[in-house]
């Protein structure tokens, strides 16, 4: 398997016009939707809509013993048009670069190299093969397993990273009486949104910290909409649903992953047209981190 690299900017991937890209429809498919007949469906029907396939998806088919099997299923739609599909880097290296280079990911998301490898392998599943690029999987089955155990699926880690923004959400950013209101579900779609961009400064700040980003470099940075900044949405929107839905202390940190990978699908909608899902929360979370984009 190819590693992530940085990819051109956007209209011009893999070599299609700019004009061309406009007129096509990109939506991010969740794991849940990848054997539902509505994806053929929509495959078939509307020739102008092209899937991005996350990084995370991948990753998240390998994680058990019949891989094999897991991943010829949920790929068996997608292998019927591996020229629409392109493969999207992950949020946590779009990150990095971002702190690294100090300029936005947005445009840049779309691994060419990645997609390339992807559709081969697509076109083996098509063809019902165990051929190169999977015998690629299975000779690093083992190292990809214990890859996404550290970095997706610390439970503990991934717990304890939540916590830490939950506790920016205290007053003044939440009064009790806010609080209050959000547990008993009397908080519109408009107050949800206002509070995770009074709150987003905070969590921004840490990382500006840890990025050593220049003051005077700060707003034009957020101004490109940057993957840091969609991440710290998101991220606030799971700790508001949290506050709702109470329970926080005690869940399992199995439940926290899982909510944090639905949270990579989400974020990497955002920098596309929409997201293909069967769970309610993560359509409702893009909805939310859309409309505070905008």
């Amino acid at each position: 398997m190819p590693q992530a690299s940085r990819c051109s900017n956007f209209p011009v991937i893999c070599g299609v016009s700019a004009i061309k890209i406009m007129m096509k429809k990109f939506l991010v498919v969740d794991q849940n939707y990848l054997r539902c007949d509505e994806l053929a469906e929509r495959l078939e029907s509307d020739r102008g809509l092209v899937i991005v396939f996350p990084d995370i998806a991948l990753l998240e088919m390998l994680k058990s013993d019949k891989w094999k099997s897991t991943m010829k299923g949920s790929l068996l739609i997608l292998s019927r048009y591996p020229r629409r599909v392109h493969v999207s880097i992950s949020i946590g290296v779009a990150i990095k670069r971002e702190i690294r280079e100090k300029r936005s990911s947005n445009g840049g998301l779309i691994d060419r190299e990645v997609t390339k490898w992807f559709r081969e392998l697509l076109n083996e599943v098509a063809a019902d093969v165990e051929g190169e690029k999977t015998k690629v999987i299975a000779d690093r089955i083992l190292a990809i397993q214990q890859q996404v155990a550290i970095d997706e699926l610390d439970h503990v880690s991934n717990k304890l990273r939540l916590e830490k923004i939950m506790s920016t959400l205290e007053p003044p950013v939440l009064s009790k009486g806010t609080i209050k209101r959000l547990r008993s579900g009397k908080i519109t779609e408009h107050e949800r949104r206002e509070i995770i961009s009074t709150a987003a400064p905070f969590v921004l700040e840490i990382f500006f910290q840890q990025a050593d980003f220049l003051e005077n470099k700060k707003k034009s940075f957020l101004k490109q909409k940057p993957a840091i900044l969609r991440y710290t949405y998101s991220r606030l929107w799971l700790c508001l649903s949290w506050i709702a839905r109470g329970g926080f202390e005690a869940a399992k940190g199995t439940t926290i992953t899982n909510d944090v990978i639905d949270q990579e699908y989400v974020i990497t909608a955002t920098f596309f047209d929409g997201i293909l899902s069967k769970e309610k929360r993560v359509s409702e979370a893009f909805v939310d981190l859309s409309g505070i984009l905008a």
